[in-house]
């Protein structure tokens, strides 16, 4: 309904700070999002993307490892910028870290995580689902 032939039904929201997609459950888990009907109203901070965005939220209970890859279709690119620290979600790009400055259909990161909620601030070249894969402590 939105012109976005690549897009799979998605959790709602994460358009911005005020309702961010949260992943919360321990161990690995599929999570389906999706830039479809997205603004492009928050600064990734990565290689000047232009596209639509949203925010998801790492729910991290203990201290442990911790991964994340974001998957788009072919013909779409994905890039995501972070904090460093768990802090509170915020719309600016200051402090903020890029992943990579690669265009790529895969992104993603495996650190030691302390306790706490980390925000990705996810851009895609073009409206799309993403397939999140995550492991949690």
């Amino acid at each position: 309904s939105e012109g976005c032939a690549t897009c799979a039904s998605a959790l709602a929201g994460g358009d911005n700070c005020d309702n961010p997609i949260m992943i919360t459950t321990s161990g690995r888990r599929r999570t389906v999002v999706s830039t479809c009907g997205a603004r492009n109203d928050v600064s990734s901070g990565c290689n000047g993307r232009n596209g639509p965005d949203i925010v998801v939220a790492l729910r991290v209970a203990r201290r442990g490892q911790v991964a994340a890859r974001f998957t788009v279709p072919d013909g779409v690119s994905v890039n995501f910028g972070y904090d460093l620290a768990a802090r509170s979600c915020r719309d600016e790009a200051t402090l903020r870290q890029c992943n990579s400055n690669n265009t790529a259909t895969t992104q993603g990161f495996d650190l030691t995580l302390d306790a706490g909620t980390y925000y990705l601030y996810v851009a895609t070249s073009a409206a799309a689902t993403i397939v999140v894969d995550t492991t949690l402590p």
